[in-house]
């Protein structure tokens, strides 16, 4: 039996262009290598058995390969990705595949420049559109296409692209388009007044399969909850930044057209004449966020709230959690360190909610310093979702020492995140953290 080899074109002329290049003396070719080994070790005290990690395969590797060449007004990327028995995308189960996570082409020609393939992007914030990697969520949003950025003056710059969402190692069949156009301006000398203003837009236009499997599923509704979905939908955003001295003020507002999408609280007539919890509904979505902050001297102080309703927007409304996402709405609350601290974490609700949060720095000298900081979450009937008080004293002797202690208080709808438990959970989480320097370069 003969096995067809296929190598891809980029990769073959990124190979051309290279091997004559460094011949001559010309270009950089750079690189790096990221891995990550796992043994699983079989314990039914804590869970850790009847998986297949820990019965049967004990170890798991993730790897990724990065190269890039430039030449000139040229830049190639390409990486290689390599998932053996990987619990990255599901603690559960393990995945395995190996291929090119990502490659690109790019080339700068005067005010224009041109990027083909894999490309990592977003629009304002991220809350109409986000492309970009966690790789220790196993996520790779990237759009897999064509972008054009053109400097229209010195200030101002516009964008536009197309192409389909990179999954794994292959892409979602949605269509997407979107444009963007930014500027930056200032006034005054000594204390400036700066300001950055911006206008996104995109369309995502579903394929025949995706329209045929929500009408399949919407079928199946008594006639008072069915709806139609529709293949285009456009989302358009509006954002600054304003800066004067210490203060920093950013605004954002964003809306989406009426589309199909899951709402897991939406009331679904049943046939005895009762409701169940569950159905596609067809409505439109819209987010406002705005944050301001002050930093100056000894203390800092950053303000922020966000509202956000109906705004799940993906490439196909039948995907959950993370996967299909177009955009990215950031949860509302403190990023915490420690695995303790870390332990219950509120997911951003896509549907309703409604949040502020509020963060104080202040530096009584070169070694003390405090951080307080608290946060709270609620949807937009008023039901509280989760709020924290968060403080911390940090205290640096010396070089070699330095302490950190603090106190967390939470309030958690377990139920909301998590769909486990039937009342709020409270936590009280005391922490400390000693760091003690050995030498210059072990601690």
């Amino acid at each position: 039996m003969i096995k067809k080899i296929t190598i891809p074109v980029f990769v073959l002329l990124l190979s051309i262009i290279a091997s004559k290049s460094i011949a001559q003396d010309r270009g950089t070719l750079s690189g790096g290598l990221e891995t990550n080994f796992n043994y699983f070790i079989r314990d039914s005290l804590i869970g850790a058995s009847d998986l297949p990690q820990y019965d049967n395969l004990l170890y798991g590797a993730d790897s990724w390969l990065n190269v890039k060449y430039t030449l000139d007004s040229w830049e190639f990327g390409l990486r290689f990705d390599i998932f053996n028995n990987s619990i990255l995308k599901n603690p559960n189960y393990t995945y395995s595949g190996n291929g090119i996570g990502n490659w690109y082409i790019k080339k700068k020609i005067q005010n224009l420049e041109i990027t083909a393939g894999n490309i990592y992007d977003q629009i304002g914030s991220g809350a109409i559109f986000r492309a970009y990697e966690e790789r220790a969520l196993f996520i790779d949003n990237s759009l897999m296409g064509l972008r054009l950025t053109y400097d229209l003056t010195d200030n101002i710059k516009a964008k536009v692209f197309t192409g389909k969402q990179n999954y794994e190692f292959t892409t979602y069949p949605a269509i997407i388009r979107g444009a963007s156009i930014e500027g930056y301006f200032s006034f005054g000398k000594e204390k400036p007044l700066t300001i950055a203003p911006g206008l996104g837009f995109v369309n995502r236009t579903h394929d025949s399969e995706t329209i045929d499997k929500l009408l399949n599923i919407i079928k199946t509704y008594l006639p008072e909850d069915r709806v139609v979905p529709k293949y285009n939908t456009c989302a358009a955003t509006a954002f600054s930044t304003l800066s004067y001295d210490a203060f920093t003020l950013y605004v954002e507002g964003a809306m989406k057209s009426k589309e199909v999408f899951y709402d897991s609280y939406a009331q679904k007539l049943q046939l005895d004449g009762s409701y169940t919890n569950g159905k596609y509904v067809n409505k439109p979505g819209n987010i406002v966020y705005t944050s301001l902050s002050y930093a100056k001297n000894k203390l800092g102080i950053t303000a922020e709230f966000k509202r956000t309703e109906n705004f799940d927007f993906r490439v196909d409304p039948t995907l959950t959690q993370n996967d299909g996402l177009l955009n990215f709405i950031p949860p509302m609350n403190r990023l915490n360190t420690y695995t303790l601290t870390a332990r219950y974490s509120p997911a951003t609700q896509l549907l309703s909610e409604i949040a502020y949060q509020l963060d104080l720095k202040y530096a009584f000298n070169k070694k003390l310093g405090i951080n307080i900081n608290f946060s709270d979450i609620k949807d937009l009937d008023g039901n509280l979702l989760y709020n924290e008080l968060y403080s911390e004293v940090h205290y640096t002797k010396s070089r070699s020492w330095k302490f950190v202690g603090g106190l967390q208080y939470q309030n958690y709808n377990q139920p909301v995140y998590e769909g486990e438990g039937t009342e709020m959970l409270v936590a009280y989480t005391p922490f400390i953290d000693i760091l003690h320097r050995i030498s210059r370069k072990n601690q």
